[in-house]
């Protein structure tokens, strides 16, 4: 074989960029970098057919042919089956084409000894170094700030970053494992902790175990034969001793990790149960692909709650969106894979076996990672997966293809795909393009279009690709915002046609129900949002608010009293109106909410009291520690003012915690006779806080856009006349 050494440097590079941005969702998301990796794809596609066609490449069987037709037969009825939701499963289809094109490139090129393993794996090797060292850069610079925090990388999720990672290790150790020279194993080695150390730090349990499993598998399969009956019984003792030593710590560490916040075990299996109960509503074909997010919408109040793409379960995201079908698929693929995985092993020499083992190990590993969560949803790690996968399937000897109707339907099935990938490509870039241009021009600081205006705007683009639902959203947002009400109802009342889970886009409509006199209209919709999002209190307490003002004082009584949960009895609007005052008047606070109005009203009689009894579940620790300041300035308690400034600082992740921490110093201001001080902090607390555009409403609700891979332009969700307080109601009472 020639030498690889070009090859290894192209690859090197590819990989770098696709890994740092290309196949991220940063990259998906900023329309520049869309078209220039379009461009990389092209001309990787191009590329392929060229050298293929050049070099007189054979044209083989894939291990999983016969399956991906399968899967594609599945998602085809699926999508048949779900018509109403085609938009959504058009675009997982695309990405899907991608990844088909992308696994019979990948074993083209090992099939015909054009690219070694060892090169492909190199090549992954070291451009992983790129992002392990912003991955540190991340960890040190958090840590200069006296903050211990996930990180991402350039990947962005630490979760996804956890599964680059666990493959990453299985390369780097796999290596090390088959080198001889002794200085480069050394050097791997050293590679491999650093890597390891930083999978750690990104707190990632999936990609714990996974990592773990895959390292376990390696080791197994790296094992000359024999080895385990010549290994001493004391020494095979003390080997089990440290097996069953790290797998308790790493139980105690996982439990223990489950109580932190946003991370505990309830979390998934909440997700897990919900799941099953999206399969149960059509367990045979499914709702179609990527439609996960729109139907756990209905299973869990969005807002309060966080969407989810994903089920955070392969599995279980299969049964979902393509039912018993998807199912029986994946079941096969798995034990196909697995069976191919022991022919394999069994017909490869040792050499080929050092690398038919890495390949084993990261496949087995990112799958086991998987059912635990499903980082593949960003393209980078799903691309990364199919590696390992086509380094353990791809046989060293492959079996060209013979019959004629395959000779000649092979290639032009491939170049049938591979020009609808980059037509499809180009097409929805284009418009994704020329949508981000236009919601940006508004609120831009040399504005050349009035919000109305950049809303007839967008007209061609919805005309262009008039199922996606989120322009016609941000189309309908704009009306709203220059006061076009008219012309917002007709939008919305098509984008809840199209998305009818979107519990959002329901309030905004109701508003503009409202605002154009349309009251009954108005509450009905209200009601839908609701219904969609029931533990949302600012919704209910909306609803309570239409519904009084429309003199129907029970039900909206019954509305106001659904409201009073959380920390939503905390707001000052219920002071507005009698009917609320004698809803609050019957409501029964927790000490924790007592705590709270002591410290407004400024009695301090039973703040120790109800300090020792509160319980508190909110967005970060800073706010207890502010509290806990507080309270002692408040009941005269001796602290150290600044050692609880410095841990309340050291704990500040977002705008609220820096708010605290200026509420915090003006107390102590206030406490020291400096009043002037005191309200100046107040007002640049208050400032932090103002509704911007710029930054979410609610929370995690941008996050239903940027899961279809589009970034909305407009942060806010809710229009701006709405009543929506800050998220911290805590926080508000107090600076208040």
């Amino acid at each position: 074989m020639r030498s690889q050494t070009p090859l290894r440097v192209i690859l090197t590079l590819l990989v770098v960029y696709f890994s740092t941005f290309g196949l991220t969702f940063n990259g998906i998301l900023i329309p520049e970098l869309r078209y220039f990796t379009l461009i990389i794809l092209l001309g990787g596609l191009g590329a392929w057919f060229a050298s293929h066609w050049r070099g007189g490449w054979v044209w083989h069987r894939t291990p999983l042919d016969l399956l991906l037709v399968l899967w594609v037969v599945a998602m085809g009825i699926s999508l048949l089956a779900n018509l109403d939701m085609w938009r959504r499963s058009a675009t997982g289809l695309w990405f899907v084409a991608g990844y088909l094109l992308f696994w019979y490139m990948l074993a083209d090129w090992l099939a015909n000894g054009r690219l070694s393993r060892q090169t492909l794996i190199d090549a992954c090797m070291m451009s992983g170094l790129v992002i392990v060292f912003f991955g540190y850069v991340q960890f040190l610079t958090a840590l200069g700030r006296g903050d211990v925090a996930r990180v991402g990388s350039l990947v962005g999720n630490p979760n996804s970053l956890g599964a680059f990672l666990l493959l990453l290790l299985t390369f780097v150790v796999g290596r090390g494992l088959s080198l001889k020279n002794r200085l480069g194993r050394r050097l791997l080695w050293g590679y491999a902790l650093i890597v390891a150390v930083l999978l750690g730090i990104t707190f990632s349990r999936g990609a714990w175990l996974g990592g773990a499993t895959s390292l376990m598998v390696l080791a197994g399969l790296s094992l000359p034969q024999n080895t385990w009956g010549k290994i001493p019984k004391r020494v095979k003792m003390m080997g089990v001793a440290v097996i069953v030593i790290v797998a308790i710590g790493s139980v105690f560490i996982l439990v223990r990790s489950s109580g932190l916040a946003g991370r505990s075990v309830d979390l998934r299996t909440d997700i897990y149960a919900d799941a099953l109960q999206i399969f149960a509503k059509s367990p045979i074909i499914g709702h179609g692909l990527f439609t996960f997010g729109s139907e756990f919408a209905l299973m869990q109040s969005q807002p309060p709650k966080q969407p989810h793409s994903h089920a955070h379960n392969g599995v279980l995201l299969v049964m979902a969106e393509l039912g018993v079908m998807g199912l029986v698929v994946l079941i096969a693929t798995i034990g196909t894979s697995l069976w191919l995985m022991r022919i394999n092993w069994r017909n490869a020499d040792t050499h080929q076996r050092r690398f038919l083992a890495i390949g084993i190990a990261g496949a087995v590993g990112f799958g086991v990672h998987h059912l635990l969560d499903f980082p593949a949803m960003m393209p980078l790690i799903a691309f990364c997966g199919l590696i390992p996968l086509a380094l353990a399937l791809v046989p060293y000897q492959s079996q060209p293809l013979l019959a004629r109707w395959r000779l000649v339907g092979h290639p032009i099935a491939m170049l049938i795909a591979s020009i609808g990938f980059i037509v499809f490509g180009v097409w929805a870039s284009l418009i994704y393009g020329q949508y981000a241009d236009i919601v940006r021009r508004p609120f831009a600081q040399d504005a050349d279009i009035t919000y109305w205006q950049a809303a007839d705007a967008l007209q061609t683009v919805i005309d262009a690709d008039p199922a996606m639902t989120w322009y016609r959203n941000q189309q309908a947002y704009l009306y709203a915002l220059g006061g076009d009400f008219e012309n917002a109802i007709r939008a919305y009342e098509i984008v809840v046609s199209q998305e009818p889970t979107h519990s959002i886009s329901w309030a905004n409509l109701a508003h503009t129900y409202w605002q154009m006199g349309q009251f009954d209209r108005a509450i009905d919709a209200q009601r839908q949002a609701t219904r969609i999002a029931p533990e949302s209190a600012l919704f209910l307490f909306t609803l309570g608010t239409y519904l009084e003002a429309h003199a129907d004082i029970d039900q909206a009584r019954q509305a106001y009293q659904q409201a009073l949960i959380f920390n939503a009895p905390l707001w000052q609007e219920w002071d507005d109106t009698p009917l609320r005052q004698n809803v609050l008047s019957e409501h029964q606070f927790s000490d924790s909410h007592k705590l709270i109005l002591e410290l407004d009203n400024g009695i301090s009689d039973n703040l120790s009291e109800l300090w020792q009894n509160s319980a508190y579940s909110g967005i970060s620790a800073t706010y207890t520690t502010i509290l806990r300041l507080m309270v002692a300035l408040r009941t005269g308690e001796s602290v150290d003012n600044a050692k609880l400034m410095a841990q309340a600082k050291s704990q500040s992740a977002s705008i609220y915690d820096e708010s605290w921490v200026l509420l915090g110093e003006a107390e102590i201001a206030r406490f020291e006779g400096d009043s002037i001080r005191a309200n100046d902090l107040i007002r640049q607390a208050n400032e932090r806080l103002a509704p911007q555009f710029s930054s979410e409403d609610v929370s995690f609700a941008t996050n239903i856009p940027y899961f279809q891979f589009l970034v909305t332009g407009i942060p806010r969700q809710l229009l701006p006349d709405m009543f929506y307080p800050i998220q911290d109601a805590i926080l508000r009472r107090l600076l208040d």
